[in-house]
């Protein structure tokens, strides 16, 4: 999480922070105390108990039936959760009925306020940001109760930072209400009567909030809403499981503005498309040209909350938004996310971010078995360049994920128990986090590759189909004739789709003729059957930059990732995670490790996996090759 190294005015070794027992489910409150705006900010913390953890492992004699039974603090078992796992129960409590208080999401920010918070008798540094928001919330006749992350936890304290990010889920879905402060009136100055421009804004809030949707906004207004979207807490990500936990509609705080999310993300939505802004039902993401999208992407996650989230449908959802220490963009999102796979996740600062990328890409594998190495927005860092900054050719690079990634195209597989443990028993990861065991399907050795030049187009010569003709028409009888390699497998690779026969027995008639006279008809249709011999241009297209690979057992199939390392004589095809979608892997001299080097299209191999206009095909069953038999790889 965000981190503030807040001097302390007495010294280093002096701190308003006392121990407190994160395991037993202890947080810090913190005691807004009453003022008016411009009196000096004071603070009081207290330690609660936000809840506790009982288990039928832990009482062997509970029965979930059992309704006069009450547990530590006097909750009893109507203010339970139960939650089964694995076979067992786990009561949730809701929240300490004693502990009332509000959450507060805000942007840190970097600018030090020149006024220091006086936190039980102990002056502490805080942003600008902060100072500025607990002024605005601050009563002028008594106490607030709050929990703030830059206040409450020790960031000083590595294990205790830890420890309480893990309860920040709980902490959210806990409180009476979560208070998003955005900061004071965007720029004031430019706008000759803020606050008629204030007033306004909020009526046309209110109007939305009652389903009203005025038939034309004031440009002026228009502008001030892009503004309000400007604010860096659009941008950080750890108010997204902040927003999307909260058990209420959230108030939204702009200097002495208030409203509800709903009704300011109604509003902005609205907005947006009614100025003709891509906003295809909030599942485009980013735009650069357009501010408005962060709130469409957090309300479309907002909209889930009773529905299932998987760690890497939360992480591509969170693509835009970004954090000070790059391992909160994994961290931040294990309290959003409800795959009991992510479980095993820890939040532990102590570990290295490539260690956090390696137990993330772990998760994403057993949730979606190999889509994530399909999705050019998550394939390992530098093109599978184990050079790289991880050191790894299979580590997944979270921190970065372009913002053309839609969401509506990423899978999020929710799993029963018994695909859990089938799935978690496939896969392996050393204590080091540097190598990947997994068992795998051999599907043969590469002994020719081949770096494709076929394409279409136009140039100055005009189309540029005859060189591609002659390639494939020399690939075939210098390459594949001699292996025996049929015709057929040729054609498969070239439409990736159902080859009638006389398709093929025109294919293989141009094939066995002159060179001069191999000319293949194009279309730009993939799924056109005008022409009995139409080769997609989509589909060559695919080829231009890729690798071409022969096996010794005589497949032959095409690299799917551009811009990746060259595949190399030796290399072998493996279909790894549950799936038939071929690996390619190079094995290193000397050793039993592989390299992951790309990923293959091989006609007959996870089609409809790879093909990526079939969106059933997000979910398939997972194979256990180790149960028919399949070799374990090791790869680093």
């Amino acid at each position: 999480m965000e981190t503030l190294q807040a001097p302390l005015a007495t010294g280093s070794d002096q701190s308003p922070y006392q121990p407190i027992d994160s395991d037993a489910g202890e947080i810090r409150l913190v005691e807004l105390l009453p003022g008016e705006y411009d009196d000096p900010i004071s603070l009081s913390l207290r330690t609660v108990k936000l809840g506790w953890w009982v288990t039928d492992e832990d009482d062997s004699d509970s029965d979930k039936d059992d309704e006069d039974k009450t547990y530590e603090g006097d909750i009893d078992k109507d203010e339970l959760n139960w939650e089964e796992s694995d076979g067992w129960y786990t009561y949730m409590p809701r929240f300490n009925r004693e502990v009332e208080y509000e959450a507060l999401s805000y942007a840190w920010g970097t600018t030090i306020s020149p006024h220091k918070a006086l936190v039980d008798k102990f002056e502490l540094s805080i942003t600008e940001s902060l100072d500025h928001g607990l002024r605005r919330l601050r009563f002028g006749d008594r106490p607030r109760t709050l929990w703030i992350d830059a206040l409450c936890i020790n960031q000083r304290d590595i294990e205790e930072r830890s420890h309480q990010v893990q309860h920040m889920a709980a902490i959210y879905r806990s409180a009476e209400n979560v208070l998003i402060w955005l900061g004071e009136w965007p720029n004031p100055a430019a706008c000759s009567h803020p606050e008629d421009c204030q007033a306004l804004l909020l009526s046309l809030l209110q109007e939305v909030g009652r389903g009203r949707r005025p038939p034309q906004v004031p440009n002026h207004i228009r502008d001030h809403c892009g503004e309000i979207m400007e604010f860096p807490w659009f941008r950080r990500l750890w108010v997204i499981q902040e927003l999307a936990l909260a058990r209420r509609d959230p108030i939204v705080l702009i200097g002495s503005m208030s409203t509800s999310w709903s009704d300011l993300s109604e509003t902005v939505i609205m907005i947006a498309l009614s100025s003709g802004s891509r906003f295809p039902d909030g599942c485009q993401l980013d735009d650069k040209s357009d501010s408005y999208s962060p709130v469409s992407a957090m309300a479309h996650i907002r909209s889930r909350s009773g529905s299932h989230r998987s760690l890497y449908w939360c992480l591509i959802a969170s693509q835009s938004a970004m954090s000070t220490d790059p391992r909160d963009k994994v961290y931040g999102l294990l309290g959003l996310c409800d795959s009991q796979l992510a479980e095993a996740m820890v939040v532990d600062y102590s570990k290295s971010l490539r260690q956090i990328l390696a137990e993330a890409t772990v998760v994403s594998i057993l949730e979606e078995s190999a889509f994530p190495y399909l999705n050019e927005g998550t394939r390992p860092t530098g093109g599978f360049d184990r050079t790289h900054w991880t050191n790894s050719s299979w580590v997944l690079d979270f921190t970065y994920i372009p913002t053309d990634v839609l969401l509506e195209s990423v899978p999020n597989s929710e799993l029963d128990m018994e695909e859990r443990n089938e799935r978690q028993g496939s896969i392996r990861l050393s204590m080091d986090y540097q190598t990947l065991y997994a068992h795998g399907r051999y599907i043969g050795t590469i002994c020719e590759t081949q770096n494709s030049s076929w394409s279409w187009g136009s140039d100055d010569t005009g189309f540029r189909d005859q060189t591609t003709n002659t390639e494939i028409y020399d690939f075939y009888h210098n390459i594949l004739r001699p292996r025996d390699i049929s015709p057929r497998t040729l054609l498969q690779l070239l439409r990736r789709r159902r080859i009638d026969d006389e398709d093929l027995d025109h294919f293989v008639s141009l094939l066995l003729g002159s060179r001069d006279g191999f000319r293949l008809n194009f279309t730009l249709n993939i799924y056109c059957d005008e022409f009995e011999n139409a080769i997609s241009a989509e589909n060559l297209g695919h080829f231009g930059g890729r690798d071409i690979i022969v096996t010794e057992e005589g497949h032959i199939g095409v690299s799917f990732h551009r811009d990746c390392r060259l595949v190399h004589k030796g290399a072998i095809l493996v279909c790894l995670f549950g799936t038939e979608v071929p690996f390619i892997l190079a094995p290193i001299p000397g050793t039993e490790l592989h390299e992951m080097i790309n990923i293959a299209y091989v006609p007959g191999y996870g089609d409809r996996m790879l093909d990526r206009y079939d969106p059933s095909s997000h979910r398939a069953t997972w194979i256990d090759f180790a149960t028919e038999g399949g070799k374990e790889y090791a790869i680093v």
